[in-house]
């Protein structure tokens, strides 16, 4: 199991390993925060950029990303999100 702190963005359009595949690792990364923006697929630092980098920039600059940027960016609502990943509003 991951213990660090993670964040994982997993295009919802992605082609490649469908996005049903990110779902069931959210299952066994209990630590890690998943996004699944839309209309993304599989390389989603070129296909969503204005999503991607932000989630990433605030993340390693802070720690947590905020409310606003991960709203954005679709957090997971497969589980409840996780506080320590998620600044509040």
């Amino acid at each position: 199991m991951l213990t660090i702190p993670g964040i994982y963005l997993y295009g919802t359009e992605d082609v490649l390993i469908p996005v049903e595949w990110g779902f069931e690792q959210e299952k066994g990364l209990p630590n890690v925060q998943f996004f699944y923006p839309e209309e993304c697929g599989h390389q989603g630092q070129t296909d969503r950029p204005d999503l991607f980098n932000p989630v990433f920039l605030e993340f390693f600059r802070d720690g947590q990303v905020s409310r606003r940027t991960a709203d954005a960016a679709g957090v997971s609502k497969h589980r409840p999100e996780l506080p320590e990943r998620i600044a509040r509003a």
